[in-house]
């Protein structure tokens, strides 16, 4: 049997001790080839899932392993040549340009004080190339869109050279367009064999994936190894509101829609 590249044992996490958990005693494992979408509310603990499985947050209790080995005994360096980060958008401030900013993903795992080599960089060219955005290469990251940035962030992560990428609200304050080529970014990953834990509020998304769901309650998160499992009950409770879930024959798969207001 395939191991698995993310295995989270018997996980909970608080702030403090005196705090409520956020999660509470939840596992799930990711292999290649997998989507994960986290879905829920602001505020109810996605991204501090998120910094778990990163190391950046250590779980109150329980463990979380990659490749076999346990996270929290690895050197951040050592971390990052298994799992790769992308936050919710790069600085609009930074000054570098695209090309270095993505090769920099090469010193993640190499060290802060290293250089991009030749290769690194041949190689953050053709990622920009695979990512549609080569044109773009020589432009500073503050003149680009939200969308240039999400995917040049996306390109860094890829230069990692890792086989699991933890993406933090990827598409947050994209446009529909911008939105649909993340989606896209994310499922050509999956069928090249990447393992890929995202966060939404947008069971949509999930339904677009076809992919595996945690849904992120506030005080608890229930995992689904398919997001044809979800009912519109649980996507109700999750968000508080009317949802209507049904399979549309136009379109040839399920969709999440708000009924009326």
């Amino acid at each position: 049997m395939e191991r698995a590249m993310l295995w989270l044992d018997d996980g909970s996490f608080r702030y403090r001790a005196d705090a409520p958990f956020i999660f509470e005693h939840i596992s799930f494992s990711i292999k290649g080839g997998e989507v994960l979408a986290l879905l829920g509310r602001n505020g109810v603990g996605k991204s501090t899932l998120l910094g778990c499985l990163m190391g950046f947050l250590e779980l109150t209790a329980g463990h979380i392993y990659t490749n076999g080995h346990n996270i929290y005994a690895m050197p951040p360096r050592e971390r990052a040549r298994e799992i790769a980060f992308v936050p919710q958008i790069i600085s609009a401030e930074s000054s570098f340009t695209v090309r270095d900013y993505v090769s920099f993903g090469a010193t993640v795992r190499t060290g802060m004080f290293s250089a991009p080599s030749k290769a690194d960089y041949e190689q953050a060219d053709e990622i920009l190339a695979e990512l549609g955005i080569a044109q773009i290469r020589d432009r500073q990251c503050r003149e680009l869109s939200g969308g240039q940035r999400q995917m040049v962030a996306i390109g860094r992560a890829l230069l990692q050279k890792t086989q699991l990428i933890l993406m933090d609200e990827p598409t947050a304050a994209l446009d529909v367009r911008n939105q649909v080529l993340v989606l896209q970014t994310i499922d050509r990953l999956r069928e090249k064999g990447y393992g890929v834990v995202f966060t939404t509020h947008l069971p949509e998304q999930a339904l677009l994936l076809n992919s595996r769901v945690g849904l992120c309650f506030g005080d608890h998160m229930d995992f689904y190894d398919s997001v044809a499992e979800v009912q519109a009950s649980h996507l109700e409770q999750l968000y508080g509101t009317k949802l209507e879930l049904f399979y549309s024959k136009t379109i040839g798969r399920p969709v999440c829609v708000i009924p009326r207001l």
